[in-house]
């Protein structure tokens, strides 16, 4: 077992303890298969050295496995009725820090270490846009691993010419590669979302060691150019 609230019943139980209900705004549908959680770990390849980033650690599911996996964890979370969960479902887990922000506008730089990689069932709404913005923002992130609506791992993973591949494709292509995926289906989450799912693995590319950030910036703004008419 990676995590004991890999399931449809434990899930139940700790919602109804306190008493809470998903919320659809904030795009909450829990992890309930072990599996599932079995095959992100495998994919992240995380080690007892890495310091791992997840956003949206919901109740605590896949937090759970991560703490047993990494050094520390750092879990963001801007559902302020979630603190008092997790303080309860991590109990044992002492490698474990909760910043309760929202991730979007949350500053990386003030956490105490940086993190080596992201690993989180992100929120969907938010998804594209938090994985390009960390590997741009956070220079000792070397790997992403991530839960994200199909659609959304398709224009990550696009080639020139394939109808998905659009301006986000070659911006993230500039930073990052994807090496590996899987796809999830709705039955494994509950609520059960409306959309098919996939976990996607995303390596940084080797950087030129003088100071290329200009140059990204300006390859970025040219993608959004190019692309603002089809």
């Amino acid at each position: 077992m990676f995590s004991p609230y890999a399931n449809i019943g434990a899930t139940r139980d700790v919602l109804q303890q306190f008493d809470m209900h998903t919320t659809k705004i904030l795009g909450q549908n829990f992890l309930v298969n072990d599996n599932v959680v079995g095959h992100i770990l495998a994919l992240a390849n995380i080690s007892s050295d890495d310091i791992v980033l997840e956003v949206g650690p919901g109740i605590g599911t896949l937090t759970y496995a991560l703490c047993n996996s990494a050094g520390q964890v750092v879990a963001i979370e801007r559902d302020m009725r979630l603190p008092r969960v997790l303080e309860h479902t991590l109990a044992s887990c002492d490698n474990f820090t909760l910043v309760s922000a929202d991730a979007l506008s949350y500053d990386i730089s003030k956490l105490h270490k940086q993190p080596t990689m992201l690993v989180a069932n992100l929120p969907y709404a938010v998804a594209a846009t938090l994985v390009l913005k960390y590997f741009q923002e956070i220079g000792s992130l070397q790997s992403a691993t991530v839960m994200v609506q199909k659609e959304v791992a398709l224009r990550m993973a696009a080639c020139p010419g394939n109808k998905n591949y659009g301006a986000y494709t070659v911006k993230l292509s500039l930073y990052a590669q994807i090496e590996d995926h899987f796809d999830v289906a709705p039955g494994n989450f509950f609520p059960q979302p409306h959309v098919m799912s996939s976990v996607v693995h995303i390596v940084r590319k080797p950087m030129a060691p003088e100071d290329s950030s200009r140059i990204l910036r300006m390859a970025a703004l040219l993608a959004d150019a190019s692309f603002a008419q089809r």
